[in-house]
């Protein structure tokens, strides 16, 4: 189908597609579902299906760091904040990531033997190169919340070497705080395996959105001091939080102090935004999993809900280009439809 064949059938609200166009042929179409509330998670905005059900992936990280503050293991161990943005992470695997993670796990007295999270290619390619396939599971974009998850292990006396298990009584805690934020009842939360190996929590949309909208503006919250230097530091330290040239690395650089952005695998995204003088919620899905479209999506959602140009540092993911290998382009992905207000 030609673009703008596609374009003149997509014009509803409460509908986005993103189109993969090549030398003006749409060679695909992403579906996706868009959920903003507020605090109270009330659903102001939404495209597609708001009750769409999915699981978090790396989303949930900022709330699987919090059973560490929580329980005290953050200040006895005498964490900082840079380690906490990468507890609540997924890094690329950069010196400064490794360092960051190797760091937490010696002021727990432990190393890096204890992470049991696999491993895999740094996502910076200029460190992944050198390293010849020689990675190891610091390297692995989810070191720093598994090392979070040893400490809170480590602090409370539970087991070590079995820190995976869905009954683990250190998953059980993250549980109870995803239940608390999300107004979910433990019992009616589905959990599954993540790719790190870790337990991984399914909710819907708006579930997902009025998390980030509590961690944006935690104040109704009983954790709310807690929220807030998990907010902070994701905020304060965008960098350690992803990495060079990462999605949610840009967007809060874009928007100094007014955006928390957590993507996840498989075309999810959340993010808190404070647009108006109040924080939202808001939470994306691709149903096909395409990182490009979801990020096109993302400032898209975000150019709607009257939250400006930013800063230009995340010009690459506004306006993503489909290129040649030589890096020719050839192509754009284009955002069409809108937001339904409710």
């Amino acid at each position: 189908m030609l673009l703008e064949e596609l374009r003149k059938k997509r014009q509803a609200k409460g509908s986005h597609v993103i189109a993969e166009e090549r030398n003006g042929l749409v060679e695909a179409v992403h579906r996706a579902h868009v959920a903003v509330v507020n605090q109270k998670g009330e659903l102001l905005f939404s495209s597609g299906n708001p009750n769409y059900l999915t699981f978090s992936r790396s989303c949930m990280k900022p709330f699987q760091a919090l059973p560490l503050l929580t329980s005290g293991a953050f200040d006895h161990f005498d964490l900082n904040e840079r380690e906490l943005a990468v507890v609540s992470g997924s890094h690329s695997g950069e010196t400064a990531h490794v360092e960051l993670v190797r760091s937490i796990l010696k002021k727990g007295g432990l190393d890096e033997s204890y992470l049991r999270c696999g491993g895999h290619p740094p996502f910076h390619q200029e460190t992944a190169i050198p390293l010849m396939g020689k990675f190891a599971p610091i390297h692995d974009n989810c070191s720093g919340k598994h090392a979070g998850v040893l400490l809170l292990s480590r602090f409370r006396g539970y087991p070590l070497d079995s820190y995976l298990d869905m009954d683990h009584p250190a998953q059980t805690e993250v549980t109870a705080a995803v239940s608390d934020l999300s107004g979910v009842e433990p019992e009616r939360i589905i959990i599954g395996v993540d790719g790190c190996g870790l337990p991984n929590h399914a909710l819907t949309m708006d579930r997902y959105a009025l998390m980030f909208a509590r961690l944006g503006n935690p104040s109704s919250q009983r954790t709310h001091n807690h929220l807030d230097r998990i907010r902070n530091a994701m905020m304060g330290e965008p960098y350690l939080v992803a990495g060079t040239g990462r999605f949610d690395t840009a967007v809060m650089e874009d928007f100094p102090g007014r955006v928390v952005s957590k993507g996840g695998a498989v075309g999810l995204q959340s993010m808190a935004i404070e647009v108006g003088g109040r924080w939202l919620g808001i939470s994306l899905k691709v149903e096909d999993g395409s990182y490009q479209a979801v990020t096109a999506l993302a400032y898209h959602v975000l150019d709607e809900l009257g939250m400006g140009p930013g800063l230009g540092k995340g010009e690459k993911f506004r306006n993503v280009h489909v290129d040649t290998r030589s890096g020719s382009k050839v192509g754009m992905f284009h955002v069409l439809g809108g937001l339904r207000g409710t």
